[in-house]
């Protein structure tokens, strides 16, 4: 039963930091500072998920959702936050890296919605639509 708790517990705080980091990378779309926004972006993550930006970027698509389950940081509950997040950080960059950085996220998101599409019991309209409109992103 503890451990039980102590799971659940671990799965709300990511939720939570996840949620709080999305609410700030909602911000940095709007304020136009993306590339310090980003980096506090990836500093919060990093410190309290010990997972950056530039370590999901790099973690092959095929091998994210298997490296994710595998690291415990971020759990299967949340992963639909963390492809929110990646949505927004894509659509906040500023151009630092190009285009390229910018689909790494969308890419990566998208394999995260497709999970969560496949192994949940709740259909979403709403994920559904965020995973065409990446797909339509990525192939134009």
């Amino acid at each position: 039963m503890e451990q039980r708790d102590y799971l659940q517990r671990q799965i709300e705080q990511a939720g939570k930091v996840l949620g709080q980091l999305l609410a700030k990378a909602t911000g940095m779309k709007n304020k136009g500072s993306a590339s310090e926004e980003m980096e506090q972006v990836d500093q919060t993550l990093t410190n309290e998920l010990d997972l950056s930006i530039g370590e999901l970027t790099g973690i092959p698509v095929d091998q994210l959702v298997n490296t994710l389950l595998e690291k415990q940081t971020v759990f299967a509950e949340n992963f639909e936050q963390l492809a929110d997040l990646l949505v927004q950080l894509a659509e906040g960059s500023d151009g630092r890296d190009g285009d390229h950085h910018a689909a790494a996220l969308y890419q990566r998101a998208l394999a995260l919605y497709e999970y969560v599409d496949q192994t949940g019991s709740v259909f979403s309209f709403n994920r559904h639509s965020k995973m065409q409109k990446i797909r339509d992103l990525l192939e134009s």
